[in-house]
């Protein structure tokens, strides 16, 4: 997706082709790619509004008894959820690029598709009444190709729940690897040391555009503490979250950097406890295929 679509443009970062499919590949297979209490926690608020749909007597496109097929991108337990409050349906669960709980899926019999591309699904038109998708989405390359896919699968009148990290996510550590950097090097733009993730604002315009009808987003701040921020970032690529894109830094962080980098983060956004404060930030979608 072009880079205008996400928060924090600048220069370095790419028009197209953001991310590094291959690496992010490699992190899934892995069988890590976002830490596990935000991976709860956003799908734990999917199935609770999925949830207020079906109690909507008005809700006719969607209810209980339906039977058309349902899409669900994530975890296992995600579509095993879904499939209890839908017993009709047929779950279709949905990997991207590799596996994302191998161990997890070896004792299933709910076998998940490999999309190896969002803005390509291998599905035909009019196939879901329902997709459920879980963070993938802000990783993609072309997001108002992807937008425009799932609408392509989906029944008329059918309904797309999404949620994704928002442009606050790690806003902190943003901040204090620029700051870090610009103290090494003055006079050279920063290198992207945490990638970009899509504005609230931006994603239900590009929602509309793809032709998605009856939009609504809305968004959760989190504040996670941590116990220092070099603790912070050992969990973040521990959990496959360090920098996925292209135009990443390619020469080792040196210890210094890294070293002025925790200060400033310390200095900055430390609790008088002396722990450390980060953003995470939960945008969700709602809306309808034509």
């Amino acid at each position: 997706m072009s880079s205008s679509l996400r928060s924090g443009s600048s220069p370095l970062m790419p028009d197209a082709m953001p991310f590094d499919t291959e690496l992010l590949r490699q992190r899934r297979q892995r069988g890590r790619f976002a830490p596990d209490f935000l991976e709860e926690l956003a799908g734990e608020e999917l199935l609770a509004r999925l949830g207020d749909l079906l109690a909507d007597e008005k809700e006719a496109a969607i209810d209980a008894e339906m039977t058309a097929p349902v899409l669900v991108t994530g975890p296992d337990w995600l579509a095993r959820q879904v499939g209890g409050m839908l017993p009709r349906a047929k779950v279709v669960r949905a990997d991207w690029l590799a596996p994302r709980h191998a161990s997890e899926a070896a004792g299933s019999d709910l076998r998940a598709v490999v999309v190896e591309d969002h803005a390509r699904l291998p599905f035909a038109d009019d196939t879901f009444g329902l997709v459920v998708h879980l963070f993938d989405m802000a990783l993609v390359n072309d997001l108002p190709r992807a937008l425009m896919e799932l609408k392509r699968s989906l029944r008329p009148g059918g309904v797309v729940l999404l949620v994704m990290p928002g442009g606050d996510t790690l806003r902190e550590l943003r901040t204090a690897w620029r700051a870090a950097e610009l103290e090494f090097a003055p006079r050279r733009e920063p290198g992207w040391r945490v990638a970009p993730f899509v504005e609230l604002r931006k994603l239900a315009q590009v929602a509309g555009m793809a032709g998605l009808r009856e939009v609504v987003t809305d968004v959760e701040r989190l504040c996670v503490r941590h116990a220092d921020a070099l603790k912070l970032m050992e969990e973040l690529r521990a959990f496959g979250w360090s920098n996925p894109l292209r135009a990443r830094p390619r020469m080792p962080v040196s210890r210094g950097l890294l070293a002025r980098a925790a200060a400033h983060y310390e200095t900055r956004f430390a609790d008088n406890d002396g722990r450390v404060r980060a953003t995470f930030e939960l945008i969700y979608l709602s809306a309808r295929a034509g």
